[in-house]
């Protein structure tokens, strides 16, 4: 096949070897080309017989199948440049079939001149940073990477690139791709982090709550997850296999430091307005939590078990889980009753401020109402002694008598049970001889220890001052805050 073609000067001065050439061709099933008598020798299938050898019968040696002939293939003869001339030009191919016995035949052809793109300074963002040596990273970190290539945008747009989307047509950057980085974090494992909460029960919405459109219990359901040592954990990949569905995608929200605790919800909207930020948020599982009793499996990401129970709501388990409060994990075997606890406060783990306490308590009407002063059981505690003593403010009992207790015996101890962790109260243990309201003083020593009562409160213990010249001294506790 001979394809005749006439080059103006002006055409001719283009192929000075300073743009590109390219020689498309669609085949079936190979070829061989020359221009203007010089083969072109980038131009020569594997499957096409040697030049030497071709003969006016010579067959391709192997085939090009009908799916890929259906497609150009580029060839690059720019440096082929020198054999075109002004005026007359001859493009001479050689088809080549697979053998007499095929039932079909293509050569098409094609001849590009691309002149070289223009220089190329590609756009980056402010808080972009180019890689040219390692990065320090010492915190939890995510990048967000992209590479470019400044010679030639890309045409037809990049589908992936190894990264999470496609790139604008003509872009020389490629897809992006996020990486997340925890330094001197462990994987989670059942060695680093254990299922310390689980609230399956809540109380029914307020009608604030309802107001907002969430009208079921089970949107304020959560399950808290603790890591239980002092080095950071990466919670990525862990998942649950049973009771409810969720499975931690990539993300900085997997940074776990020591001690800390993060929740995984049924609902987030519903949890953020009636919890606020008492607890991170790792995500949102699919499904709800059975009132009646489940069976909960958490798994790492190899698949291993962390955490495998199944709770009740009938005793012995504590059955106030069962009423708007939640199951609090002790220690031992979580699969018996005996490990687990109800939580101080309704709603879950004890609140840790009087805002968070209050809303544990009253429903939405109420909060207005119930300043620090106010107490509506009438018993010897007003509500801040009910938050800082953890004790129930809509139930008059004996449990506020017994906030704080004196002890016989040599040397007398003097105990105050209090609520872990209130951020917002200060408290003091003081005594006095004669009840002047100037003369009370603070003990000289520390306290001697502290018991967590597994409730989610703690006692404090003092040792009483020795009197040396009074007959009587006058103890108590006093709690303030701002």
């Amino acid at each position: 096949i001979r394809w005749p073609f006439t080059l103006s000067p002006a055409d001719a001065a283009l192929l000075d070897g300073t743009n590109t050439v390219i020689l498309q061709v669609r085949y079936d099933d190979a070829f061989v080309m020359w221009l203007n008598g010089t083969e072109l020798t980038p131009a020569h299938p594997s499957n096409a017989p040697a030049t030497a050898s071709l003969t006016w019968n010579s067959g391709a040696t192997g085939t090009h199948d009908d799916n890929a002939a259906l497609l150009y293939v580029d060839y690059d003869i720019t440096a082929f440049s020198g054999s075109f001339v002004a005026g007359d030009n001859v493009l001479a191919a050689h088809g080549l079939n697979s053998g007499t016995g095929s039932s079909d035949f293509v050569c098409q052809v094609k001849m590009i001149v691309q002149a070289p793109p223009p220089p190329y300074e590609p756009e980056i963002s402010p808080g972009g940073i180019e890689y040219a040596a390692p990065l320090a990273i010492t915190a939890p970190t995510e990048l967000f990477v992209r590479t470019v290539n400044p010679v030639l945008p890309s045409d037809p747009p990049t589908a992936g690139g190894g990264g999470t989307g496609p790139v604008p047509n003509g872009s020389s950057w490629s897809a992006p791709t996020r990486y997340y980085y925890f330094p001197g974090a462990i994987t989670a494992s059942q060695a680093s982090i254990r299922i310390s909460e689980v609230h399956y029960h809540p109380d029914s919405p307020t009608p604030a709550e309802v107001a907002q459109g969430w009208t079921n219990s089970n949107d304020f359901e959560f399950i808290r997850l603790t890591n239980t040592g002092a080095t950071p954990v990466d919670l990525t990949g862990i998942y649950f296999s049973n009771g409810v569905g969720f499975t931690a995608v990539p993300g900085l929200q997997n940074w776990l430091p020591g001690g800390a605790s993060v929740v995984v919800v049924e609902n987030i909207p519903a949890f953020t307005f009636r919890y606020g930020g008492t607890f991170t948020i790792l995500g949102r599982y699919d499904g709800e939590l059975d009132n009646g009793g489940e069976h909960i499996v958490l798994n790492d990401r190899t698949g291993a078990v962390i955490s495998d129970f199944r709770y009740d709501d009938i005793d012995p388990w504590p059955t106030r889980a069962d009423n708007g409060y939640s199951l609090i994990y002790v220690s031992g075997d979580p699969n018996l009753p005996a490990s687990w606890r109800a939580s101080l406060d309704p709603g879950g783990s004890s609140a840790s401020t009087y805002g968070a306490w209050v809303g544990r308590y009253y429903n939405g009407g109420d909060l207005m109402a119930q300043p620090m002063t106010q107490n509506d059981d009438d018993d010897v505690l007003n509500n801040l002694g009910e938050y800082a003593f953890g004790t129930d403010p809509r139930v008059s009992g004996s449990a506020e008598n017994a906030v704080i207790a004196f002890l016989g015996g040599d040397p007398a101890l003097f105990t105050m049970r209090r609520r872990i962790g209130a951020t917002d109260v200060t408290y003091y243990f003081e005594t006095s001889t004669d009840l002047a309201g100037g003369n009370w003083l603070p003990p000289v020593d520390p306290p001697s220890g502290i018991t967590d009562n597994g409730d989610g409160t703690e006692t404090v213990i003092w040792e009483v001052p020795p009197v040396s010249v009074e007959p009587r001294l006058y103890m108590r506790a006093r709690v303030t805050s701002p």
